[in-house]
């Protein structure tokens, strides 16, 4: 495996940062109505990360290039920005509301960000280009 390819696609990433940012900001909207629905925001999460490295993986697919672990980072990194989006902005709302300090990073949520958004970026991947 050759690991000397392995590289943040810029270009990518840009023309696709306004729908990382849209997604972050609506699971902040999402989350500052009061609602109680428990255990489903890991769902909402999951699949909201997952289709972060999906999209990816699609504009990749679409682009002919075929580096896997390229994918799999850059997925990754485009649901890390979702979910940064999603922290910065619940915390700014939170403060507003509240008018104390709101919580402006989480640590789990920044790493679940990272690994569901390889496996998605992985899974898509995997899904768009099998020729059975």
């Amino acid at each position: 495996m050759d690991t000397k390819n392995i590289k943040l696609d810029m270009v990518n990433l840009k023309n696709l940062l306004l729908y990382a940012l849209a997604i972050g900001a609506g699971l902040a909207i999402l989350a500052q109505i009061p609602m109680n629905i428990g255990g489903l925001w890991d769902i909402i999460f999951i699949v909201a990360f997952a289709f972060c490295g999906g999209l990816y993986s699609q504009t990749l697919i679409k682009s002919g290039s075929d580096q896997l672990l390229n994918v799999i980072l850059n997925g990754a990194v485009l649901a890390a920005v979702s979910e940064l989006t999603f922290d910065i902005l619940s915390g700014v709302i939170f403060s507003i509301r509240y008018k104390t300090a709101g919580n402006f990073f989480t640590l789990y949520l920044f790493l679940e960000a990272l690994i569901i958004g390889a496996l998605g970026a992985f899974a898509w991947y995997l899904y768009k280009t099998n020729k059975k």
